[in-house]
């Protein structure tokens, strides 16, 4: 997850918004891999989402029901005035900014973000594995092929090790060409994890003149990106030698063709990325392909921006839920970490980095002005937004009318929790929970709804028995604050 500095936008999380009011925040999202668009549900609706057409149709495929989705082009100058969430067709106010979107060469749809404005340029790449087109094929990032200043550069540090050094797609291809020619009578098994592999096995189809079989979700999935030749994928098994596989399938579809002993078989595994390609025991082939950057792809990448800062888009620890409790929104302090940072001399990858690929002296002022928490503190309030998340939030009531519950429906809901208690030794019988309700509440009516629920007939709570249905209401609301 990303805030992007002295905005109300988040990029990749749809979590953070649930302890804050609706619209307070302006989504974009990357790409649609589940790591990314975590946080969202079928009925999200905190605030708008801005993402590529691809990732739209991803989306909708998954939440059919979410609205307000902006789907926007590659390569084209937008601007966004970030207190109504809306598009505009020039900058209207201070608190306009331009958006444009750029490739990220990861998965169909994948974007990097560019915002700029008066919080200074600030670009966030998503995950990306680079390619020399980025920079020859971008004039909105690099005029004349040379790149605008950059404040802040959020880049996919996923690899950032010089240890890593796996080779690019059209080598793997070919790697994985000459393994299946050495293998040529057998069955050919794929394993890939997420979408977004799927070019390097293109190239196998065209060699070898087949289609590549792969599951019905699979085959949905390149429809809704778009994918260029859809012809060279089939879901139909016969006729067809290679397939493709869920990287998570991968032991039990092969102990399942050791057993049946149908056919011989290899399978090609795409993500052991400290080894060069090899057969570990005639079975399982390993090839080194990644959807992110190697190290040096990276370093190539900053330094052609050479951004004044460069912070990672991947820090582990923000994912422990310790950790996401108690996230607060103040980048000032960051700021100052940044500064004393530039001072030591670390030997990690992304410490090198900093040292052979930034240049601070070229922040600009736009950036640094709201750097103290006065004026940090003025501008979230100017834009609504309360720098204490509040969980409260979460237990916001649905504009839905919902049915009153009947008696019969309440007594059957305390007899499910404490039937299926998480702690079944402490279960009480229906005597034990009317006793207690009874001597805490003082109301002898509550005895006989609970002890014989058969005789109670499915109606509404009215009248007389308003008492006991709100009695039981509040019981069950207790309980669930304490779950």
């Amino acid at each position: 997850m990303r805030l992007i500095t002295n905005t109300n936008i988040i990029v990749d999380d749809f979590e953070l918004a649930k302890d804050y009011k609706l619209d307070t925040f302006i989504h974009f999202l990357t790409h649609f891999h589940q790591d990314h668009w975590q946080g969202m549900t079928p009925l999200w609706n905190y605030g708008k989402i801005y993402c590529s057409k691809i990732t739209k149709q991803f989306i909708l495929n998954k939440f059919p029901k979410i609205e307000r989705i902006v789907s926007l082009d590659m390569n084209h100058i937008y601007y966004l005035n970030l207190k109504t969430q809306d598009l505009t067709d020039r900058i209207e106010n201070e608190f306009t900014i331009e958006v444009a979107l750029f490739s990220a060469n990861h998965i169909p749809g994948s974007t990097m973000f560019l915002f700029r404005g008066y919080m200074g340029t600030i670009l966030h790449t998503g995950d990306f594995r680079y390619n020399k087109s980025m920079i020859t094929q971008n004039p909105i990032l690099f005029p004349q092929y040379q790149s605008i200043q950059i404040d802040e550069l959020i880049f996919d540090n996923t690899y950032c090790d010089p240890m890593f050094n796996f080779p690019t797609a059209d080598i793997v291809a070919q790697q994985m060409i000459k393994i299946i020619e050495n293998n040529i009578k057998k069955r050919v098994l794929i394993a890939m994890g997420a979408l977004g592999k799927e070019v390097i096995v293109m190239e196998i189809c065209k060699y070898f003149k087949t289609k590549i079989i792969v599951i019905e979700e699979k085959y949905n999935q390149l429809i809704a990106s778009s994918t260029e030749n859809m012809n060279l994928f089939t879901t139909d098994r016969k006729g067809y030698f290679i397939e493709i596989i869920k990287r998570s399938h991968r032991e039990q579809i092969i102990s399942q063709y050791l057993e049946e002993a149908k056919e011989n078989f290899i399978c090609i595994n795409t993500d052991f990325l400290m080894q060069s390609h090899r057969d570990p025991d005639g079975i399982n082939y390993m090839v080194p392909y990644s959807l992110h950057s190697n190290y040096q792809e990276m370093r190539t990448f900053v330094n052609a921006i050479k951004p004044a800062i460069l912070k990672k888009l991947v820090i582990p620890y923000e994912n422990f839920a310790e950790y996401r409790r108690k996230v607060r929104i103040n980048p000032v302090k960051g700021f100052q970490g940044y500064l004393k940072r530039l001072k030591t001399n670390g030997e990690s990858g992304y410490s090198t980095l900093i040292r052979e690929c930034t240049d601070f002296t070229k922040i600009s002022k736009n950036y640094t002005k709201w750097m103290t928490e006065t004026k940090f503190r003025g501008l979230m309030e100017q834009l609504g937004v309360q720098l204490e998340p509040d969980r409260k939030n979460r237990k916001r009531k649905v504009d839905q009318v919902m049915p009153k519950p009947t008696i019969k429906q309440c007594i059957r809901e305390l007899e499910k929790q404490y039937i299926y208690s998480k702690k079944p030794e402490k279960v009480e019988s229906l005597e034990d929970i009317s006793n207690r309700l009874k001597a805490t509440n003082n109301n002898q009516q509550i005895t006989k709804f609970l002890k014989k629920p058969q005789q109670i007939e499915d109606v509404e709570c009215k009248n007389d028995e308003e008492e006991i249905y709100n009695i039981i209401q509040e019981y069950l609301h207790f309980h669930d604050n304490d779950a």
